[in-house]
């Protein structure tokens, strides 16, 4: 899961939100209308004040706090997040510091994903191609496969396979 830069990753992540064309009226209406992508250029902007020197990292502080209080969720400018993310609602959203996300995941609301405890080893590692859908819990270090899906409310405490659907509280999965 390399990182991509912040235009790449941006242009992969405009291309998730469909109904908007590639022309500047389409951007502009993304920025005004979409609140998905305007949370992840959010993201993405913090990522990119860290490498401003000497107040970079004041900005990318402002930047999280008040993306944190306009949207209700906090992503930690440290996890770890690839090219074409899609956050269709992106409110109540928590992702911890050492998470790691692949390319092209969709995230819907209400969504956690970090530690199970503080003294927890490892944040979750979530790659290609995932669908995480609302009220769903990610804890432990854990690996979710390619092309998995995870079920809205499940809560997932161990590895998904590739091509699977976790459902249920703790998840299991339904189909691979």
């Amino acid at each position: 899961m390399p990182h991509q830069g912040f235009f790449s990753s941006l242009n992969a992540d405009r291309a998730r939100y469909p109904g908007y064309s590639k022309s500047i009226v389409g951007l502009m209406m993304l920025l005004i209308f979409c609140p998905g992508f305007q949370f992840t250029l959010a993201l993405r902007l913090q990522r990119l004040y860290a490498k401003i020197p000497f107040i970079g990292k004041a900005l990318r502080k402002l930047s999280w706090y008040i993306t944190t209080i306009y949207f209700g969720s906090d992503v930690d400018p440290h996890a770890s997040i690839g090219a074409g993310i899609y956050f269709p609602h992106p409110y109540g959203i928590v992702i911890g510091s050492s998470v790691k996300i692949g390319n092209h995941v969709s995230i819907n609301q209400n969504v956690t994903i970090g530690r199970r405890t503080p003294n927890d080893p490892a944040d979750p590692v979530i790659h290609d191609n995932v669908c995480i859908h609302s009220g769903a819990v990610i804890i432990g270090g854990i690996i979710i496969g390619k092309n998995a899906q995870i079920g809205a409310n499940a809560v997932v405490l161990s590895d998904v396979p590739e091509n699977a659907t976790a459902v249920g509280i703790p998840a299991r999965c339904i189909s691979n």
